[in-house]
C-alpha cells in the first residue's frame, strides 16, 4: 500500500528521479536532469496504484 500521498508523494517521486539522476553509467545517463511532466498528485498515485 502507498503511504505517501499529496505534495509528499509528488516530492519523494522528483528525489526518486534525482537520486536516479545522480547514478553511475546507463541509468544515470537515462534520469540526468529529468522533470516529472506530472504535476497532479492524485494522478500520480493513480498511476503508481495502476
Amino acid at each position: 500500500m502507498l503511504k505517501r500521498e499529496g505534495d509528499d508523494l509528488e516530492t519523494h517521486y522528483r528525489h526518486i528521479l534525482e537520486e536516479f539522476g545522480n547514478q553511475q553509467g546507463m541509468l544515470g545517463e537515462i534520469f540526468k536532469k529529468t522533470w516529472s511532466v506530472i504535476q497532479n498528485s492524485a494522478m500520480l498515485r493513480r498511476l503508481i496504484m495502476d
